[in-house]
């Protein structure tokens, strides 16, 4: 029952445009590493990437502080955990 249950909630989510992946090739020592250690919880790559595809439409404020390329990488450092630090 768990099984298939979770089966329909990846067909779900593909269906809406999201991919899967196992686990253990995203960590560390892993084939497509996408986190530096196993503390790291949130793809900050896959966060950022989000986060521009969200404000790829939005205007810009014209000051290098407010560009789309620095506000994603602020909100994915906040999300981090690591306050203003770039990945």
């Amino acid at each position: 029952m768990i099984a298939s249950s979770f089966n329909a909630a990846l067909e779900s989510f593909g269906v809406l445009g999201y991919a899967s992946g196992h686990g253990p090739q995203f960590t560390p020592c892993g084939s497509a590493p996408e986190r530096n250690s196993f503390a790291e919880m949130v793809l900050v790559g896959r966060l950022r990437e989000a986060i521009r595809r969200l404000n790829s439409s939005h205007t810009p404020h014209h000051t290098p502080h407010h560009t789309p390329h620095h506000t994603a990488q602020h909100a994915a450092a906040k999300a981090a955990g690591r306050g203003d630090k770039q990945n």
